[in-house]
């Protein structure tokens, strides 16, 4: 082995061992280029090694033809393009690694501006024994009791079949529809639409309006509040004193359900059950078939559907039926049965 010429000798298979026995921590080829180059490494090093033996070629002064002349440009030209493709993939990835990385540095740089401010805003809060709500908080707070009170006009008509009712719980971010109640029959409406306007300065008062209309038609204005609280430094005692407390005003809610209530009962009356048949709609099938001739809807009218279902009159005294057949009514049967 210290002979020279049997170290060269063995060289080549040495070298194959200790490949063989390599690990690959890095490629770079795998982990750095291959993202952005349309070919394979394989490839690459052909074209390369084809562009740097043309190179030599010309930097030697060695004759070139034309045909040889096209040889190098297009060789040339293939490894340029590769190069460029691979170079403006790369440039557009930077742009949007770094336009990501700048949102990042904005959106930790607001999430820590936030979190400073509600600590300040809770040691404010702690010291002086007020509340102090931001927008967000303003408007749950008030979007909890204004849904509270729909739903409750909700659950005061959900037996009637013969009206269409929508609660959209409102956003309070701008004009809004965010109830309505529709006749089947005479399409008849009451709509709530809401206006708010919210504050979350410390101290001001945020307001919501709500406007009732009857078939598009105002009819009354409601509006209840919120006045946010509101500290100041003391600096006799070096500590946060409450100077407003937070209120809050409702009392309207229940007006604004009372006016529904009144429309619904004068505009909409929910005609009596001894005014419905017996027998159901032939179209729709619900039990809803108006039998009255002292309402608005018409006989035979279905409730549900709007459907005119045929409705038979007495043979002998010509009384509304409670039937889908023929016949007399129980009274002119009492009479004959007497005869």
């Amino acid at each position: 082995m210290n002979d020279p010429k049997s170290f060269e000798l063995h060289q080549k298979d040495l070298t194959k061992v200790l490949k063989e026995q390599m690990e690959v921590d890095i490629d770079f080829w795998e982990d750095y280029f291959s993202p952005w180059f349309s070919c394979t490494l394989r490839e690459f090093q052909g074209k390369w090694t084809n562009f740097s033996t043309d190179r030599n070629h010309v930097a030697h002064n060695k004759l070139i033809d034309f045909k040889l002349y096209k040889k190098f440009k297009k060789s040339m030209s293939d490894l340029l393009s590769i190069i460029t493709e691979a170079e403006d993939k790369f440039s557009k990835h930077l742009e949007e690694e770094v336009a990501n990385y700048l949102e990042e540095l904005e959106a930790m740089e607001f999430a820590d501006t936030y979190q400073r401010k509600t600590d300040f805003k809770e040691l404010i809060e702690e010291e002086a024994g007020v509340k102090i709500r931001d927008a967000e908080e303003i408007i749950q707070l008030l979007r909890e009791h204004i849904t509270t009170i729909f739903e409750r006009i909700e659950q005061g008509i959900y037996y009637r079949s013969d009206i269409e009712v929508t609660y959209n719980e409102p956003l309070l971010s701008s004009y809004e529809e965010v109830f309505q109640i529709v006749h089947n029959i005479s399409k008849n409406s009451i709509k709530v639409d809401v206006e708010p306007h919210i504050d979350e300065s410390e101290g001001s008062t945020s307001h919501v309006y709500f406007l009732v209309f009857y078939n598009d038609v105002h009819q009354e204005s409601f509006v209840i509040s919120y006045t946010n609280g509101e500290a100041e430094f003391d600096e006799e005692q070096a500590s946060y004193m409450p100077k407003t407390n937070e209120e809050m005003d409702i009392s309207a809610l229940e007006e604004l359900e009372a006016l529904i209530n009144n429309l619904l009962e004068n505009k909409m009356p929910e005609v009596p059950d001894d005014d419905l048949a017996s027998y159901p709609c032939e179209k729709c099938n619900e039990y809803t078939v108006n039998l009255s001739e002292d309402n608005q809807y018409g006989l035979g009218t279905c409730l549900y559907c709007g459907h005119v279902n045929p409705v038979r009159i007495c043979l002998r005294c010509e009384a509304v039926l409670d039937q889908p057949a023929e016949g007399l009514c129980e009274s002119c049967i009492e009479y004959i049965n007497e005869q």
